[in-house]
């Protein structure tokens, strides 16, 4: 969705950045073209946009904080009057930055404090807000963005070498822009090689995010049981995990999760498209579970049932 002041602002950023908005790979979160689209931003760009429905300018269907494109992969990410309506806006975001390369750019726009609620089943017919209208829970969310939400879960000066936040008190946005922390390397084209995941992983929350520095990967095991020891990192301040099955499974039943060998069972989400008699049915190649974990265990247990099939 597109208003004049939001549209102005990202020209402005496109004066200030221009190499990022020519020959790069750019990814827009929220992309229907609604009054405009942001694609039209954008030159001999490889561009892919994203959002919870098929329609206009929208190339992948899927929410933006499952999105499991490969880590570092885009040059631009653009998001624009989206996060207000994403109940999720805090994963979201932090998935954002995972998917930005070193030197990239991140841009968005979203409503803030003095934007009256919109695009709610309270406040917007079906055809003025399609998607969130047809997704349940979300029709009822809305939560206007500040700086300080934002900061609440990131900690913009480590992530990002430039940065800025802006308000426009006319409109009511929120505006920002930030570039990623490391060195710029240009693509030599687009290829992008997603490999098979032939092991098990988990991941620790440290610090809000994920990363391999904190993850435990154990081989691929037929029977599904996968016994992770965590006393090398006792000392980290985690209360959620993640648990990456094998990449290329569609269904599993998470049959048990033992805790320093007593039964535990608090998964708290996952990526699944359908969950159902306990079934995670995935409808990608990157499944995640998500897991509390109320105290620091030594060792964490997790069977799981492979329903259909691996493949070698």
């Amino acid at each position: 969705m597109a208003h004049p002041q939001q549209i102005k602002y990202c020209q402005s950023i496109k004066e200030k950045f221009p190499s990022y908005f020519k020959d790069k790979f750019v990814l827009d979160i929220g992309s229907l073209d609604i009054n405009g689209a942001n694609r039209d931003l954008f030159e001999s760009c490889k561009y892919i946009g994203v959002d919870i429905g098929i329609g206009k300018n929208v190339d992948i269907v899927s929410k933006g904080h499952e999105l499991t494109l490969p880590n570092e992969t885009f040059d631009t990410i653009i998001s624009t009057e989206c996060f207000e309506h994403d109940m999720y806006y805090q994963e979201t975001i932090l998935n954002i930055i995972r998917m930005l390369k070193p030197g990239g750019l991140f841009l968005f726009t979203c409503a803030t404090e003095g934007r009256p609620e919109h695009g709610t089943s309270r406040t917007s017919s079906e055809a003025d807000a399609p998607f969130l209208q047809q997704h349940g829970e979300w029709s009822d969310y809305y939560k206007n963005l500040t700086e300080k939400d934002v900061r609440e879960f990131i900690d913009v000066e480590q992530e990002f070498s430039d940065y800025h936040f802006d308000v426009n008190e006319e409109s009511y946005d929120l505006y920002f822009f930030g570039i990623k922390k490391g060195e710029f390397l240009p693509h030599d084209g687009y290829s992008h090689l997603i490999k098979k995941r032939k092991s098990s992983q988990i991941y620790l929350k440290v610090n809000g995010h994920y990363s391999e520095e904190n993850s435990i990967k154990l081989p691929f095991n037929p029977e599904g049981i996968y016994e992770f020891d965590l006393r090398d990192y006792k000392e980290l301040d985690f209360t959620e995990v993640r648990f990456d099955p094998i990449n290329n499974v569609s269904n599993i039943v998470i049959e048990s999760i033992v805790v320093d060998h007593k039964r535990h069972l608090q998964i708290e989400g996952s990526n699944a498209n359908e969950f159902k008699n306990n079934i995670y049915r995935f409808h990608h190649d990157d499944p995640s579970i998500y897991m509390k974990i109320e105290s620091k265990p030594n060792v964490l247990s997790i069977n799981v049932d492979y329903v259909d099939f691996y493949e070698s």
